[in-house]
């Protein structure tokens, strides 16, 4: 906190005396200054400005060679009579004469002393400063600054020193809620007594959330009034504050012209405590691929590899079953080989839906900070709730909806049987829920797996045994 300076309570100051002085009657002076001393150097710096002008004007008019005089000079005589000071200037202006012939001047410059300027000086009365009124009718009059200023020497008054303070911030405000009651500036007197009308500069930033994926332009909160305002008669100028949908430090800084010191505050805005998928954009060329719902079954081989011999002649005995039977059902494949960043990205994509629900659920004050991030992972996943996706969002020409319906396996080359060519995954709509009810109307009913397995064995086993019942998959 900026340490002021003691107010004095009386406000009293001197009064100054100004003097005045005349040269030879010639009608010139420096007159009302505030010292002997000041009048003498008003004087000299008066004919060093004519001397520079001299010169000044001989080099515009092409004289060469020009004359370099002395500087004037003073001889302080002293009190002389009723005048509280004598003294004279002695000085020199530059004179030429042409030394040509016809219309042309050679000026020749030379150094030409003028008459001496005696200058006799005497004292005005004496008057209160600037900022200040007389107050007793004396002689010299007692003097006091005028309100809103303070004595800052013994002759002279100056604005009184004002503080600032900031209320209602260091509070946590909900993303798109508005901070209320407003937060404030307030600026006192050195008494404690508010200050209205003042001016009140106001600065405002923002320190996004790192890693959430959102431009700047999202962290940024509506702040009014934009860059400050004058003070009310309470001396306070109110500071609204909408919060943004994404997390944030928002931070403030305000003062005054008259202000000794600076305040500064914040106000944190919560973001989503799940961070946003780190894909896509992939930097994998199957996983670009393969999030591309254009791509081709080319360029999916192109960029992921081929599948392994026994799932493709497990695939083409799956296949030739479906077909024979009556009505006939297509064999839908949604996936099959992906590569350890697709895993990876599809594994992501679950546990962050499971994360971002459970902190909802548990946290509703939360809610809107995590609703866009929650919609992000949903439209990913093909649904926007945790575990089984049982009603899937439709794919669009630009999003994959994954319609997860099992925690995809860990992304390993070693450990996930997508990642090693050896599993793939069918249509529920399309082949799947077809193929459950066939089996079913035989008698006696008959399970996908018997259907695999007879009368020709497909070698195929299906995920229905761990709930994942359009995967199947090799050894």
């Amino acid at each position: 906190m900026t340490t002021f300076d003691p107010v004095h309570a009386s406000g009293i100051v001197n009064t100054t005396t100004l003097y005045y002085g005349g040269g030879n009657s010639s009608g010139f002076n420096c007159a009302g200054m505030a010292s002997v001393s000041a009048v003498q150097n008003c004087e000299i710096a008066r004919r060093a400005k004519w001397l520079a002008d001299d010169h000044d004007q001989y080099v515009r008019w092409g004289a060469s060679n020009i004359a370099s005089c002395p500087a004037p000079a003073l001889n302080d005589l002293g009190p002389s009579g009723s005048y509280v000071d004598r003294f004279a200037i002695t000085y020199y202006r530059i004179a030429y004469n042409c030394g040509g012939f016809g219309y042309y001047c050679n000026y020749i410059t030379f150094c030409q002393q003028q008459s001496v300027s005696n200058f006799y000086i005497q004292a005005g009365p004496s008057t209160c400063p600037d900022h200040s009124s007389p107050t007793a009718a004396s002689n010299p009059p007692t003097c006091t600054c005028d309100e809103s200023y303070v004595p800052e020497t013994s002759t002279s008054c100056r604005p009184e020193p004002l503080s600032i303070a900031l209320y209602g911030l260091g509070v946590t405000v909900m993303p798109g809620a508005t901070l209320s009651p407003p937060a404030y500036a307030k600026v006192t007197k050195g008494d404690g007594t508010p200050k209205s009308g003042e001016q009140v500069v106001l600065s405002y930033d923002v320190v996004p959330e790192e890693n959430d994926g959102l431009p700047r332009s999202a962290h940024e909160a509506t702040v009014s009034p934009v860059g400050g305002g004058y003070t009310d008669s309470f001396g306070r100028l109110n500071i609204s504050f909408t919060a943004p949908c994404a997390g944030g430090t928002h931070l403030f800084a305000t003062g005054c012209p008259d202000c000794a010191n600076q305040e500064t505050g914040r106000i944190t805005v919560p973001g989503c405590p799940v961070p946003a998928l780190t894909e896509p954009p992939f930097n994998d060329a199957c996983a670009t691929v393969l999030e591309n719902t254009s791509s081709t079954q080319a360029q999916k081989d192109a960029a992921c590899g081929a599948l392994t011999d026994n799932l493709k002649t497990g695939m083409a005995c799956f296949r030739d079953k479906l077909s024979n039977l009556s009505p006939a059902i297509p064999m839908v494949v949604t996936s099959d080989i992906r590569s350890v960043a697709y895993q990876a990205h599809l594994r992501q994509v679950w546990d962050r839906m499971e994360r971002v629900v459970k902190w909802m659920v548990d946290n509703p004050t939360i809610q809107t900070a995590c609703a866009a991030r929650r919609a992000e992972i949903a439209a990913e996943k093909g649904c926007n709730n945790a575990g089984e996706c049982i009603s899937c969002y439709a794919e669009s020409a630009s999003q994959r909806s994954h319609c997860l319906v099992h925690r995809p396996a860990n992304p390993s080359l070693s450990d996930a049987k997508h990642t090693e060519g050896k599993a793939f995954d069918v249509s529920r709509t399309r082949t799947l829920d077809p193929l459950q009810v066939m089996p079913d109307a035989r008698t006696p009913p008959q399970a996908i797996t018997q259907f695999l397995n007879a009368p020709t064995n497909c070698n195929l086993n299906w995920g229905g045994a761990f709930d994942d019942d359009v995967h199947f998959y090799v050894p």
